[in-house]
C-alpha cells in the first residue's frame, strides 16, 4: 500500500464519527493515524539507508501498537481525560488498518517478538520491472488499494470535504 493508507484511514474515521457522531476533527486524527506507523521509511531512508525493508521494523509490529495502545490508554484513564478516548480510539485503529492492509501486501512480522515468521496474504511481487511504482501497479493487490481510494474520494466529493474543511 502505497496510496491508500490516508484514505484508509480517512474512510475508517468517517464510519466511526458518523456513526457515533463523535467531533469531526477526528477525521484528520484518522488520517494521521493510518499513515503513522510509516515514520519508519524516515529512519529507513535516513539512517539505515534501507527503504524497501522497513516493514520489518518496530512500527509494523502488531505487538507493538498493542503494547502502545496499551500504555497509552492506561495513561488517559489514570489521567482522567477520558474525552481523549475517543481520539486514541481513532488514531489506533487507523494505525491497526495500516498494518492490516501492509499484510495484505507485503512482509510482515506479524507474531514479533514471539516469531520471526514473515507473513503476508499477497506476497510482493518479484521486482521485475526497474521502477518501483510498475512493480507496485501490477501487483493484484494494487485493485484494493484502488478501490480504498475511490471510497473515499466518493466520501469526500459527497460532503465529506464540509466535514474536514468546515466548508457549508
Amino acid at each position: 500500500m502505497v496510496f491508500a493508507h490516508i484514505p484508509a484511514g480517512y474512510v475508517l474515521a468517517h464510519i466511526l464519527v458518523k456513526r457515533n457522531r463523535w467531533p469531526k476533527i477526528l477525521l484528520w486524527v484518522g488520517m494521521l493515524g493510518g499513515t503513522f506507523p510509516d515514520i519508519d521509511i524516515l529512519y529507513g531512508q535516513y539512517i539505515a539507508k534501507d527503504f524497501a525493508g522497513h516493514r520489518l521494523y518496530l512500527t509494523h509490529f502488531p505487538s507493538v501498537w498493542i503494547l502502545i495502545a496499551a500504555i497509552v490508554l492506561t495513561i488517559t484513564i489514570l489521567a482522567d481525560r477520558r474525552d481523549w478516548m475517543r481520539a486514541w480510539a481513532v488514531f489506533f485503529s487507523a494505525a491497526f488498518l495500516h498494518i492490516v492492509l501492509d499484510w495484505v501486501v507485503g512482509d510482515i512480522f506479524i507474531f514479533a517478538p514471539f516469531s520471526w515468521k514473515i507473513f503476508n496474504l499477497i506476497p510482493p511481487p518479484p521486482g521485475q520491472y526497474g521502477w518501483w511504482l510498475l512493480n507496485h501497479i501490477t501487483n493484484p493487490a494494487f485493485f484494493l488499494e484502488i478501490a480504498i481510494v475511490i471510497t473515499a474520494a466518493i466520501i469526500f466529493f459527497r460532503g465529506g470535504y464540509k466535514d474536514l474543511f468546515g466548508a457549508e
